[in-house]
């Protein structure tokens, strides 16, 4: 009997989402638990599994297409159940698409266009684009996206085997450099990888007569956008600096490395900053807390957020009981959170639930932020870059490695004295640690 897939509820606020990209076409064959089609939605981007093995009988709604929660969008059964018809017009030319990017390095493109005697020259220059976009993407990697290698979704990289597109050799125009299904399109035509890209003048004639551009809202954009503004209005917001010396935190850090490095966990000062944090919130409850109209809820479980950068934005895994866990596991949870992001495969469970939040804009160089409080909680944390600055210890000068701490927190759960002596706890944790790996 032929199988509904329809759009999964995924969170109390999302009520709908956005059909991107259908990894199987009708007529195919599909595992149980199997991606069928990759759903975005205003918080994130998930890969909607089959429901049960047989053939994918037919789509319901296309690529582009907003579905609503409960929605049918597919039809699994038995070979010759349904009909695999002509529905979806999209996948259709995907796979026109894919031959027509063999020819493009080949010498065929060249004869639709005897005409004019500059184009044969110009597909020389090709050979130099792949070898130009790895080392590109080489550079790209080592901001915390070496370890899932190519930055790209898992649709864009099943679009890019289906169409024999090396991932490697292609330039990512979104997001933190993440490689686009439109990125991929753009190497498979013949015109733009013979004349453009090598000689790396691509957007002067595309705009020639344009000087704006207007780029449509996608619903994570609109949903961030909401909410950030409907925190600076309903929270009056106060920030907080406070310098930590961290290097005693980073000799622990590179004493330890080759333990955890062989549990197969990466150790970065964010587990040590986690743990500060879990250990102040205990001693400072009215940081783990949220404003209501009958009094201030005080949350005694804490649950930590930790702002991960994707494509189209950001999102807030939340790692649970945060105070309950070692040095080890809460490097293994962020690191397994953070991994599941950036690949799109995060579920609405790890986004849910947190108490307070922690954001690293100092990853990307930032020295001091002002980070705007993730509602309904009171307070977030914004960590900043490490830098080694000398300073007076004993009476003398030493370089040591230092860090800005910068607190926001809503002035009606949080007072000032409150707020500074939270960030003192912190900084003493970390200034003379005893962590436990």
């Amino acid at each position: 009997m032929p199988t509904d897939v329809v759009m999964p509820h995924m969170g109390e606020s999302v009520v709908e989402g956005k059909v991107l990209a259908w990894l199987k076409q009708p007529g195919e064959a599909v595992q149980a638990d199997e991606p069928l089609v990759e759903i975005e939605t205003d918080k994130i981007t998930v890969e909607v599994p089959s429901p049960s093995a047989g053939v994918l009988l037919e789509t319901l709604a296309q690529e582009g297409q907003m579905v609503k929660v409960g929605e049918r969008v597919a039809v699994v059964g038995a070979k010759g159940e349904g009909a695999v018809g002509a529905a979806p017009p999209q996948p259709k030319p995907r796979k026109q698409e894919a031959p027509a990017a063999k020819p493009a390095p080949a010498s065929k493109p060249a004869a639709p266009t005897p005409p004019k005697a500059s184009e044969p020259p110009k597909p020389a220059p090709e050979p130099p684009a792949p070898k130009e976009a790895p080392a590109k993407a080489a550079s790209e990697e080592t901001l915390e996206t070496a370890s899932l290698g190519v930055y790209a979704s898992p649709a864009v990289r099943r679009f890019a085997r289906e169409s024999g597109v090396d991932l490697r050799t292609v330039q990512g125009t979104g997001r933190l450099g993440r490689i686009t299904r439109e990125d991929v399109e753009r190497a498979l035509q013949p015109a733009p990888a013979e004349a453009r890209p090598p000689q790396g003048a691509a957007a002067e004639p595309r705009t020639p007569d344009v000087d704006q551009e207007l780029v449509p809202l996608t619903p994570m954009r609109r949903a961030i956008a909401e909410h950030m503004v409907r925190s600076k209005t309903v929270a009056p917001h106060v920030t907080t600096v406070a310098e930590v010396d961290m290097t005693a935190v980073a000799a622990l850090k590179d004493g330890w490395r080759v333990a955890f490095d062989e549990q197969g966990v990466k150790l970065t000062y964010t587990p040590f900053v986690l743990s500060a944090v879990a250990r102040a919130l205990k001693d400072y409850p009215e940081l783990n807390a949220e404003w209501t109209d009958q009094g201030i809820l005080l949350k005694y479980r804490i649950h930590l957020g930790v702002a991960v950068a994707v494509e189209n934005g950001l999102v807030v895994p939340v790692v649970k009981d945060a105070d309950r866990l070692s040095l080890v596991e809460l490097a293994r949870a962020a690191q397994a959170l953070a991994e599941k992001a950036r690949a799109g495969k995060i579920a609405p469970a790890d986004l849910s639930g947190g108490t307070f939040t922690i954001t690293n804009p100092g990853v990307f160089g930032a020295v001091l932020s002002t980070p705007i409080i993730h509602q309904p909680q009171a307070a977030i944390l914004a960590t900043g870059r490490i830098a080694e600055v000398p300073a007076v210890i004993h009476d003398g000068i030493a370089i040591r490695k230092r860090m800005f701490l910068s607190l926001s927190y809503d002035h009606r759960v949080v007072d000032g004295a409150t707020a500074v002596r939270f960030l003192q706890r912190i900084r003493e944790i970390l200034e003379k640690p005893d962590f436990q790996a």
